[in-house]
């Protein structure tokens, strides 16, 4: 089995090369990369995903940690995040965020901790619905009013005040979105009631727009995520 190696850098501190590198990786994911790396180095971490040298994968970090409404919490914020095509459904952002937690834990162990993001894909979606018991915004209950206030708060942090906090969706003229071949949806998927959801809530994915989503990363989570991962894993094997 494959296994690429994570790496952690600050964003401040990336070789050019290193640049070019991400750049070319994004022009064959994304629909443009203008503004890129200056919307990269805004960010405190760049997680690398590496093969034999090769980026194989990216996601920007941010770790935030504060009181909000009474409440010691730290949110683990991931954006601008891709894999290479060959490379997916590898578990690699469940690893990420595994590792995010394992470090913002140790630093902040007295908060509670939430993974956010802002989604443009209904396949970042996918990760919640597929990985988490308690996730949001959720197709089977409401959000919570605490979680829903602090969406909100996140969302203007590490987005701005063009977030709509009725809906939770940010919306931009010009924002970076997936090719076509990522976000146009399958017979198959046009009938999964989740992505039917996500796609109702933010109908404006294809444009990029990104919709505000949370989960929480705690003691059963994490168990449980590992858990389907395995099984996942030993599917893929036993269809070989």
């Amino acid at each position: 089995m494959k296994i690429p190696f994570l790496e952690f850098k600050d964003s401040n501190k990336i070789e050019n090369d290193t640049w070019q590198e991400i750049l070319l990786l994004a022009a064959d994911e994304l629909s443009s990369t203008d503004g890129l790396v200056d919307a990269l180095k805004k960010r405190q971490k760049i997680a690398l995903y590496k093969y034999k040298g090769d980026i194989v994968g990216i996601a920007a970090l941010d770790i935030l940690a504060e009181e909000f409404e009474g409440k010691k919490v730290c949110s683990i914020y991931t954006g601008n995040t891709w894999i290479r095509q060959d490379w997916r459904n590898k578990n690699l952002i469940q690893i990420l965020s595994f590792v995010a937690m394992i470090r913002a834990k140790f630093k902040y162990p007295s908060h509670s901790l939430f993974w956010f993001f802002g989604s443009n894909n209904y396949m970042s979606y996918r990760l919640l619905y597929n990985n988490f018991e308690d996730y949001w915004p959720n197709l089977e209950k409401e959000t919570p009013e605490w979680e829903m206030n602090y969406m909100r708060h996140l969302g203007v942090v590490f987005f701005d005040s063009a977030l709509n906090v009725e809906t939770l969706v940010w919306s931009q003229e010009n924002a970076r979105s997936f090719r076509d071949g990522d976000t146009k949806l399958t017979s198959k998927q046009m009938n999964d009631p989740y992505i039917d959801f996500y796609v109702k809530r933010n109908p404006g994915y294809v444009h990029g727009d990104r919709l505000m989503c949370m989960a929480p990363l705690d003691k059963k989570t994490i168990p449980h995520i590992v858990k389907l991962s395995v099984r996942r894993l030993l599917k893929s094997r036993n269809k070989k």
